[in-house]
């Protein structure tokens, strides 16, 4: 089927689409981003981000700010980001092309981000497709490179998904393609473009209708040419080490834009530390931020120390409650420590012996207190519920008092013990039977950013078994004062741990404060 001319929109209603599409985007209230490269290779494998505060150029030439020689298709000055008086910062093509990646956050109403407006092009692995017709019932594409290039596709309301696999509605051959790359939906009366969670994304290309600055939002992902760049908030570095574990049950978490709202941005990070398994820690990666983000976007005005530390502790625990009710691991558990980073205050909550501590002019402040069944508050706590603490567990059994999941010591002594003449429970007031042992509310401090604040290093009690609080941030300290790459000075502070102190395993996180 051929769409005919008349099926083409007027430049004001393509106008109007690309406005209401580019109003869907930016993040506000950024004094600067930084553009890590995300592309195998590119300059020699560099992973420090560039540091963007007002204008920069990224091209093949050294003049560039961003200078990326190694790319052959880069232009001179290829491209150039820039941030406009709401602190919205924008890419535009100088004389190259330029394509941003089609989100998959469903969240942020991604159907309704990418229009399909004639003459858009847009891009999957070898694969570029050009928008050649569209009607209210029908959007027509047209291939004009990879495996089916030359080819067009007619696609009507019930939509389109392409991929390698042979159950979609247009299938490439192409390996770098997932098995379903990408869907083209009908919402009212219009087409748009969403990517399939595809491992090397969809990405709509800044020509035709999308030429000009495309606003840019945190966790975005940009095309240069043939080099990817990502933006972030913060650059930070992450690693891990097994030791002498014979699996590795920790996780982290890294979310720059946490509530995808017009208000000052949130990011968040975590490093969870598993234990009887890494359900628990691999449920909290993947669940803990979306139930704070709940419950954070219901504080009215601005945050401050109570309506924070209140929002957190209800996600904390109702996040414990859904996994425990939901994994069927009645023995999988879990530490977690968090840290949120808006543009005044920095709140770390953390349940359990993973730590966090701040370099501030080169001190240590540490964020978190280790919660041990042998610190006196906690055994106290646990003694009040009925409980007792034998070779430093809780019933000579968890080394941690506060944990989410492990749901068996997340009974009441009630519970654990009964109330059968056969098993009497412990001579305690029948309130306190029934208190759980181990619980998941969280320790909570909020501090105000300080211009000397350095970095934040959030990791598991692998890296503190063998570093105190004073030599991690030391060594951290030493090596950014020398690359200034946080990736690298995460690799070497873990690899330290692990080969020269001995350490069993560990996950930590590394984020300098810009």
């Amino acid at each position: 089927m051929r769409l005919s001319q008349n099926t083409r929109r007027t430049p004001d209603i393509v106008r109007r689409s690309r406005e209401q599409a580019n109003s869907r985007r930016g993040s506000v209230g950024l004094d600067h981003i930084i553009l890590k490269l995300t592309t195998l290779g590119a300059e020699g494998g560099r992973r420090k981000g560039f540091v963007v505060s007002s204008r920069a150029t990224i091209g093949r030439n050294a003049e560039n700010l961003i200078s990326v020689s190694s790319d052959p298709t880069m232009e001179p000055v290829h491209a150039v980001i820039e941030r406009d008086a709401d602190s919205v910062f924008s890419v535009r093509a100088a004389s190259g092309t330029v394509a941003v990646r089609v989100s998959i956050d469903e969240e942020r109403d991604s159907a309704r981000e990418w229009p399909l407006l004639l003459g858009a092009s847009f891009a999957a692995a070898s694969s570029v497709a050009k928008v050649t017709g569209v009607t209210p019932r029908h959007v027509e594409i047209r291939f004009v490179t990879g495996p089916i290039a030359g080819t067009t596709h007619t696609v009507d309301e019930t939509g389109a998904t392409l991929g390698r696999s042979l159950d979609n509605t247009i299938v490439v051959p192409d390996g770098d393609l997932s098995r379903s790359h990408f869907r083209i939906v009908r919402v009212d009366t219009t087409f748009y473009l969403r990517d399939l969670s595809s491992t090397n994304g969809t990405y709509m290309r800044l020509e035709g209708p999308y030429a000009g600055p495309c606003k840019l939002r945190l966790t975005d992902r940009i095309l240069v040419a043939r080099t990817g760049f990502s933006i972030n908030r913060f650059d930070y570095g992450i690693a891990e080490e097994m030791g002498v574990r014979d699996a590795m049950e920790d996780r982290a978490a890294v979310v720059q834009d946490l509530l995808h709202v017009a208000r000052s941005p949130c990011s968040y990070v975590a490093v969870f530390d598993g234990h009887g398994g890494s359900n628990c820690a691999a449920f909290l990666r993947k669940q803990l931020h979306l139930h704070l983000a709940d419950d954070l976007a219901k504080i009215h005005g601005e945050w401050n120390e109570v309506s924070t530390k209140a929002a957190m502790t209800a996600a904390f625990l109702r996040a414990d409650e859904r996994f425990i009710s939901s994994s069927g691991k009645p023995q999988a558990g879990s530490t977690a420590v968090v840290a949120l980073v808006t543009t005044k205050l920095l709140c770390c909550a953390n349940v359990g012996d993973s730590r966090a501590v701040l370099c501030r002019g080169g001190d240590p402040i540490p964020l978190s207190e280790d919660h041990k069944p042998s610190r006196k508050d906690e055994a106290a706590r646990i003694k009040a519920a009925g409980g007792f603490v034998i070779h430093k567990r809780v019933m000579g059994e968890l080394a941690v008092s506060r944990a989410f999941g492990d749901a068996e010591l997340k009974k009441s002594i009630s519970e654990l013990v009964g109330d059968s003449a056969e098993a009497p429970p412990p001579p305690t007031p029948a309130s306190k039977k029934k208190r759980r042992l181990v619980v998941a509310e969280p320790d909570i401090r909020v501090d105000d950013l300080n211009p000397a604040d350095e970095f934040v290093l959030l990791a598991t009690d692998g890296l503190f078994n063998v570093f105190s609080d004073t030599d991690a941030v030391a060594f951290a300290r030493a090596d950014l004062m020398h690359h200034a790459d946080p990736q690298l000075a995460a690799e070497r502070l873990a690899n330290s741990a692990i080969h020269d102190r001995k350490s069993r395993a560990l996950r930590h996180w590394l984020m300098p404060h810009a």
